[in-house]
């Protein structure tokens, strides 16, 4: 005989239990935005990716309490959509926070290069990097009409910075192959930040690359580099598949 579901609370009081929680945490995102953000950017993201977790942690609590017939096989299931709607709005929060720093920093152009950079699309199969730069110096001279693009721009030291926008704002591309590497492009962004008044770095991440973007994304943003991370297919000249 098939056990019946238990329903402990109605439906309704659950809608609006789930609701006062959002809102509650929307709210306070707000609040976090208008007094927090604008004096340290980095302190107003982190609370705000603190907050939103907490509002959907509270919810899988909530939908296991009352929901669930078959605790773990949903759990799985609720926590993975959960997990990927939090990263989707984490992204656009950052993004949002991003081009806020950049305005009140009365740097319009660093704007319109990041912007400009984040539209590339990277759908196509790379190869390598100076496939990559190849694809990123037509875009950027498409985007930018009006902004003189230079590639390999010798710094003081004798390295190459890929790009150079308006003698002003460098572009650094890698693709995330592996830590190492995302670990020493913190050290190198570092070291352009000597030579220009701004750095863009460019991350392509392969899709099934190992390599820990997010915590170096936030290394390289602590050095006061902007950082974008794009996903898409990678294989190397030699056929090794990431």
């Amino acid at each position: 005989m098939k056990k019946a579901k238990i329903q402990l609370i109605p439906d309704e009081l659950y809608s609006g239990l789930v609701k006062i929680i959002i809102g509650l945490g929307f709210i306070v995102g707000i609040l976090v935005a208008i007094f927090i953000t604008p004096t340290d950017v980095t302190l107003g993201t982190n609370l705000l990716m603190l907050i939103f977790g907490i509002v959907f942690a509270l919810e899988i609590i909530i939908i296991m309490i009352f929901r669930l017939e078959s605790p773990i096989r949903k759990f799985m299931y609720y926590a993975s959509r959960v997990i990927s709607f939090f990263k989707k709005i984490i992204g656009f929060l950052s993004k949002i926070l991003l081009k806020k720093k950049l305005k009140q920093g009365n740097d319009q152009e660093v704007l319109d290069v990041f912007e400009s950079l984040d539209l590339y699309n990277t759908d196509e199969i790379i190869h390598d990097e100076y496939e990559l730069k190849v694809g990123l110096n037509a875009h950027l001279k498409a985007n930018l009409p009006n902004f003189k693009v230079k590639r390999e721009v010798k710094t003081k030291r004798g390295e190459s910075i890929d790009f150079v926008i308006k003698n002003s704002i460098g572009i650094e591309v890698k693709i995330a192959k592996d830590n190492n590497t995302l670990r020493a492009l913190i050290a190198q962004t570092e070291e352009y930040l000597n030579d220009v008044p701004a750095m863009i770095v460019f991350i392509f991440k392969p899709k099934n690359s190992n390599a820990d973007v997010g915590y170096y994304k936030k290394k390289l943003e602590e050095k006061n580099a902007y950082v974008i991370v794009k996903t898409g297919r990678y294989i190397s000249r030699n056929e090794h598949k990431y």
